[in-house]
This record gives structure tokens, C-alpha cells and sequence, in this order.
């Protein structure tokens, strides 16, 4: 008998430390959840580069209709006019003198450009590389209030209106075609040539 109740705690002993090895070769699916793909996200993660979406063009991945990429399609033109061809009859150059609180307007300091200063304006909104954003994101589109603006009247009475970015020789002219978000698409290019011909009649 007391050899038995010897035995009693070595058996109870050897079936613990049996138990604890089985348990540790059996796999933890808590951690194989989480387990990270070769670019150290998640896996399963929403927004994953392996789960299936065009995010190149940005479309949602894994039905999530919050997520799109930053760079929307863009199109290389030339110019920011819609059409280089339509005759000119004048040129309006204006300056950005402030905000108004009585008008809760900008308000521009405006000028008929001459005639060969207005040539040279047309050539150059016609002729500079440009880039066209016709559905920009919110964070791609153009807000901020601009330095100078050009109003280019066609023959025909058609007016297109072209706006520069603040800093720089950056110009814009709406689209009329608007991005997922409501933004409004745009042409923008640069040339610092026109910036410059710009300071030079209205300053």
C-alpha cells in the first residue's frame, strides 16, 4: 500500500509533463492569425497588396469604398487651352489683390493685355507641356486662391479662364469634369517664361 501511494504522485507527475509536451507541438491559431505576409502587413489585413483591386487606377480593394490611391489617370497635352486653334480677340491679365469681407470676394486688379503681349500670352497657354487631371481625389485638387488669372475671349465669344498656382510658374484651367469626391478636374502646366511676362504687365 505504501508503495502505491508512492507511485500515485510519480504517474500523476510523468501524465502532466506528457500533456505539457503534446501541447507544444500543436499550432497556436490565435498567433497564425496574425501571421505577416513578405511586405510586414497582416495578413487578411483591408487594403492588403495581396488582396485582389485595380489600386493602381484607384479603385477600392476588398470592397472597401473608402480607400483610393492619391494619383488619379493623367493624361500628357500640350497646352492648357481647350483648343489652340480658335482666333483670340482679347486678352485679360489680372492680379490678385485680396480678399474682400464687404464682397466676400477676391478682387482683382484687371488689364487688357496689348496686342503683341497678348500673342505672346496665347502662344505660350497653347504651346507649354501640361498634364490633364480630368477626376482628381480632395487631395489632389486645386484650392488654394491663385496670383494671376487670364481670360482668353475666342471670336466666337467663348472665354476660358486660366488661373496660376501661388508659388511658381504653374498654370491651371478647369475641365468641367469633376473627380470622385466632387473636385473639379483640371490642365496644368508650367512655364516661367509666362509667370515672368505676367510679373512684368502687372506689376
Amino acid at each position: 500500500m505504501k508503495k502505491f501511494l508512492k507511485l500515485v504522485p510519480v504517474v500523476l507527475i510523468a501524465l502532466a509533463l506528457a500533456a505539457c509536451g503534446e501541447s507544444t507541438d500543436e499550432p497556436n491559431t490565435t498567433n497564425n492569425m496574425l501571421d505577416t505576409n513578405e511586405n510586414g502587413s497582416e495578413a487578411g489585413e483591408i487594403g492588403n497588396e495581396t488582396e485582389t483591386g485595380n489600386e493602381e487606377h484607384g479603385e477600392p480593394s476588398n470592397g472597401n469604398d473608402d480607400y483610393f490611391e492619391y494619383d488619379s489617370p493623367r493624361t500628357p497635352v500640350t497646352g492648357i487651352l481647350s483648343n489652340a486653334e480658335r482666333d483670340f480677340t482679347e486678352i485679360l491679365v489680372a492680379l490678385n489683390v485680396g480678399w474682400s469681407p464687404e464682397l466676400e470676394k477676391l478682387i482683382w486688379d484687371e488689364v487688357v493685355a496689348g496686342e503683341e503681349k497678348a500673342s505672346m500670352i496665347h502662344e505660350l497657354l497653347t504651346t507649354m507641356n501640361a498634364t490633364e487631371v480630368l477626376a482628381p481625389t480632395h487631395l489632389e485638387s486645386q484650392q488654394a486662391d491663385s496670383l494671376f488669372r487670364i481670360t482668353v475671349t475666342t471670336a466666337a465669344g467663348v472665354q476660358e479662364v486660366v488661373y496660376s498656382v501661388w508659388d511658381g510658374g504653374f498654370f491651371y484651367r478647369f475641365t468641367g469634369t469633376y473627380g470622385v469626391h466632387g473636385d473639379p478636374g483640371f490642365v496644368i502646366g508650367s512655364s516661367t517664361e509666362l509667370h515672368a511676362l505676367l510679373t512684368y504687365i502687372l506689376f
